[in-house]
Order: structure tokens, then C-alpha cells, then sequence
């Protein structure tokens, strides 16, 4: 006897399979996914000079010994302070003053009266930052003398 269960899709255009005969394997397609989220660049850190405007600081330099230093950054590149004697300090007189400021990625600029016993001085000083963080930078001046700076917490 003559087996033509296989001649027969060929002439019809039938499947190749016969009846009973399990379908092929047909490789699935893959799952629909949800088009990738577009990833946001995270955002860049604060500049310091977003980190020091509009806030109070208080500030320990090797540059005025025995005394500490107080300053309000404005936004607008203005500063107001104030030097406070501290120990035995016979070399700064409690003042208050009015200054600028300017800051850069890794700089800032400060000129300020500075009213040392006897006598008035216009200082500019810049410090080099070393760390920068809310809340706190760090700096050298260009004597090489540390600067220690720290938010203070009621603005």
C-alpha cells in the first residue's frame, strides 16, 4: 500500500504536518517590554557659591589667630561679618563689616575690613577650597594657612 498522507498538503498547500502530528516548534517572539525609561542625568552637585549664598557661616582661619570670623554671603556678592576676639586676643578688636565676595569651582575671593588694635585694614584674601559639602568648605589661602568654614544653623 502506497502512503500518501505526506502528497497531500503539497497538492492542497496544506500543512506539512499530519493529522494528529504535533505542530512544528515556532520560536516565540519575545515578550513586549516597555520602551527603556530615558534615564534623567543625575543632577549636578551644588557650585560653591550655591552652597555659601544666603547663608550664615562661621569661620576658623590661620590667618586671623585668636579670633573667629562670621560672615552672611549674600546673593548678590555682598558679605556682612564680624571678628570676634577670642582667648587673650590682643591683636583684633571685636568689629563688625561690610565686604564682597566672589567664588569660583574651586576658589573663593573675600574683601573685608579687618580692625586690627589700632588700625583699620582692607584685606582680600582668597582660599583655594580643599572641601566642599552643604554645610561645610575647606581652604587653604595663599600662605598656605588652613580655613575651616561651617554653616551655622540658625540662618
Amino acid at each position: 500500500m502506497l502512503r500518501v498522507w505526506w502528497i497531500a498538503p503539497l497538492i492542497f498547500g496544506l500543512s506539512s504536518y499530519g493529522c494528529g502530528d504535533t505542530p512544528p516548534p515556532q520560536t516565540a517572539a519575545p515578550p513586549q517590554t516597555a520602551a527603556p525609561e530615558q534615564k534623567q542625568a543625575a543632577p549636578s552637585p551644588p557650585t560653591p557659591a550655591e552652597l555659601i549664598a544666603g547663608r550664615n557661616w562661621t569661620v576658623d582661619a590661620a590667618s586671623y589667630p585668636r579670633a573667629r570670623l562670621r560672615f552672611r554671603f549674600e546673593r548678590d556678592g555682598t558679605l556682612s561679618g564680624a571678628i570676634e576676639p577670642v582667648a587673650a586676643n590682643t591683636i583684633y578688636s571685636r568689629a563688625g563689616f561690610n565686604g564682597t565676595w566672589q567664588a569660583t569651582s574651586n576658589q573663593l575671593i573675600l574683601t573685608f575690613p579687618i580692625h586690627r588694635v589700632g588700625q583699620e585694614d582692607i584685606d582680600t584674601v582668597a582660599v583655594e577650597f580643599t572641601r566642599t559639602e552643604s554645610g561645610r568648605l575647606d581652604g587653604i589661602d595663599r600662605h598656605g594657612r588652613e580655613w575651616r568654614m561651617r554653616a551655622m544653623t540658625s540662618q
